[in-house]
């Protein structure tokens, strides 16, 4: 075989190359066809020693157990687990990149600078004279004119202070069920249930 299947920086088709090697792919009793896992983990590392077939229940299992979690929701999609368990999955994956300080929300300079971008080019949603917040992002008195540390400094003084939003509670005329507002918003009032 030519070198190109064992260059690591070369995504080639690995599934062709397993059976080029291997043989023909196994089928489960199902029909459906085996996966090829990566021994080592690196999916650009088509070396035909490093692939091996499993079903899909294996691969999931083989990531979910090495805490590749975020291979395991995309294998967890194509066997169409319930949206319970992809929430779950994908909950765990994204508290493992904030604990690691690899999610983008750890650092609190890529949110402000975002928002500083989109109120520069003018594609902020806060924006627009319909927005209730837009006299006090046109005057710089809404948080995300502020920058992140001071924005913190304001969110945190709100939360001792009690009169953060997230601690609102309101109680649903229809249902009688007190919960915040974000959750308030979204499933009560007029969207509630039992006013349908």
């Amino acid at each position: 075989m030519t070198s190109i299947y064992y260059n690591n920086r070369t995504k080639t088709n690995y599934r062709k190359i397993y059976e080029q090697h291997h043989g023909p792919i196994p089928k489960e009793s199902n029909g459906r066809s085996y996966e090829i896992h990566h021994i080592d983990g690196d999916d650009t590392n088509n070396n035909p020693a490093n692939l091996k077939a499993v079903t899909i229940q294996e691969h999931y299992d083989i990531h979910y157990s090495q805490g590749d979690l975020y291979a395991a929701l995309l294998i967890a999609r194509k066997m169409k687990k319930s949206p319970e368990e992809l929430s779950k999955l994908n909950r765990l994956q994204n508290q493992k990149r904030i604990s690691d300080g690899t999610h983008h929300f750890s650092d609190g300079k890529w949110q402000s600078a975002l928002q500083q971008k989109r109120l520069a080019n003018g594609s902020h949603n806060f924006l627009g004279e319909k927005n209730p917040v837009y006299e006090r992002v046109k005057n710089g008195t809404h948080t995300v004119a502020f920058t992140s540390d001071s924005a913190r400094i304001m969110a945190n003084n709100r939360v001792k202070n009690g009169t953060h939003p997230s601690q609102t509670k309101v109680s649903c005329c229809c249902c009688r069920i007190v919960t915040g507002l974000s959750n308030f918003v979204k499933w009560h009032g007029a969207k509630c249930k039992l006013n349908m």
